[in-house]
């Protein structure tokens, strides 16, 4: 379960903090209202494709970091990693303008692969139309 969240110079975000607790929490607004920055830095925590264009203009680099709960699922994969292994997970993402990124779990250098392992167990992102998923093998 996703704890906090925060992001950095995304887009048209300068500094953003999300506290989570538990239960389940419903982020809506009308449409332009930056709900789709939120999907993009947990695509990014989830190892998605970086881009310079998500870096907001002028800034000096991206940050989006999350703080998880760490399931059993989670902590195997952070110790085939060689990391380690703990109740909560920070996975954090840096992108420059210039297009270089860096990610990090628990604050050690981590490959964007690893993050991607690690992601894939903490974040599913479903949208409009993802129902078509289903009749792909």
């Amino acid at each position: 379960m996703l704890r906090r969240l925060t992001v950095r110079n995304l887009a048209i975000v300068e500094d953003l903090e999300i506290d989570l607790s538990g239960g389940l929490t419903v982020i809506t607004g009308e449409t332009g209202a930056g709900k789709s920055i939120l999907v993009d830095a947990l695509a990014l925590l989830s190892g998605g494709r970086g881009s310079a264009d998500l870096v907001r203009q002028g800034a000096p680099r991206l940050t989006v970091a999350g703080e998880f709960d760490a399931d059993a699922s989670v902590r195997e994969e952070l110790a085939r990693a060689g990391l380690p292994e703990s109740e909560t997970v920070l996975l954090r993402r840096e992108l420059a303008p210039d297009g270089k990124g860096r990610a990090f779990v628990d604050d050690e250098p981590a490959a964007v692969r690893t993050l991607a392992r690690i992601g894939e167990r903490l974040i599913a992102i479903y949208g409009q139309s993802s129902e078509q998923e289903l009749v792909d093998a």
